[in-house]
């Protein structure tokens, strides 16, 4: 398991896959999504594994596309803003107030 890869909680391990959630309320098969979405069936069934630390970007919007839906919604960890980084080392973003990234003037006033 890489690092990326969120360790499965007991309720996790419980819980339905976002894209089986997806695939089921769109009465779709996983061959459907495959062929919609020109990835692979190993790929699919990767990402409806929670294994989807391996999954190409590019994979993950073909089929986000294919389902009519946002990457998020297919990982949900990807919604959530990390902790730490370069913006957060060069104070763009800070762990008290949660800024968002807008445009600064250059001019003085």
């Amino acid at each position: 398991m890489s690092k990326y890869d969120p360790k499965p909680t007991p309720d996790a391990t419980m819980a339905e896959a976002p894209l089986d959630r997806l695939s089921r309320a769109a009465n779709l098969r996983r061959v459907d999504i495959a062929a919609a979405s020109g990835v692979g069936m190993k790929s699919i069934a990767s990402l409806s594994n929670g294994r989807w630390a391996t999954t190409r970007l590019g994979s993950l919007c073909a089929i986000a596309i294919a389902l009519g839906c946002a990457p998020a919604e297919l990982i949900p960890e990807l919604a959530q803003r990390p902790r730490s980084g370069l913006l957060y080392d060069r104070g763009v973003f800070s762990t008290k107030s949660r800024k968002t990234l807008g445009h600064r003037s250059t001019r003085g006033g």
